[in-house]
C-alpha cells in the first residue's frame, strides 16, 4: 500500500471531542519502591479520538466534497466511507487530521458492525471513535516510526 492509495477523511462539520495516547510498555515492581520498563511498542504511543458531528442531514443543502466520489451529503459521505474503510477493505486505514497537532495520521473506524441508524446515533450521541494506524513503509509526518528504540524487545 503506497500513500497514494490512502483516502483521506474529510472532517468538515466533525468535533474532535477526546484525543488520547497510549504507550506500549512493560513493567515490572520488584517491591519497596524499585521496578523499571521497558518500551515494546511505537516510542511516539498509539491515538485514538471520539468524534461527533452534531448536524448529519440527508439533504443536498449540506452537500461536502468527497473528491473522486463527488459531492455527497454529510451522512451519506460517512456512510460510504465506512463501507469503503470497514467492510469492503477489512479496516483500510485512511488519513485524518489530529486538530489538536495539527498533523496528519493514519487511522481507522474502530466500530466493526453499523447500520445507518446506528451510525448517525453514533455520530450525534457518543462519537465515533477513530484509532491510530500504521502501515510498513507508510511514513507519516507525525509518526517518527524510522526511531531506533534501545529499549525495544
Amino acid at each position: 500500500m503506497s500513500d497514494e492509495q490512502i483516502e483521506s477523511l474529510n472532517t468538515e462539520g466533525f468535533l474532535f471531542e477526546g484525543t488520547s495516547i497510549r504507550g506500549s510498555n512493560l513493567r515490572a515492581y520488584y517491591g519497596d519502591g524499585y521496578g523499571e520498563g521497558a518500551v515494546i511498542g511505537s516510542p511516539a504511543g498509539l491515538r485514538k479520538w471520539k468524534v461527533k458531528i452534531a448536524v448529519l442531514p440527508h439533504t443536498d443543502d449540506y452537500n461536502i466534497n468527497a473528491g473522486e466520489h463527488g459531492l455527497q451529503t454529510r451522512a451519506l459521505y460517512l456512510w460510504r466511507f465506512y463501507e469503503r474503510h470497514n467492510v469492503a477493505n477489512a479496516f483500510k486505514p485512511f488519513w485524518v487530521r489530529d486538530p489538536l497537532f495539527n498533523q496528519d495520521f493514519l487511522a481507522e473506524i474502530v466500530e466493526e458492525e453499523l447500520d445507518y441508524a446506528m451510525l448517525c446515533r453514533l455520530a450525534y450521541a457518543t462519537g465515533l471513535t477513530l484509532r491510530q494506524r500504521r502501515v510498513h513503509g507508510v511514513e507519516s509526518q507525525s509518526d517518527p516510526n524510522l526511531m531506533e528504540n534501545n529499549d525495544s524487545i
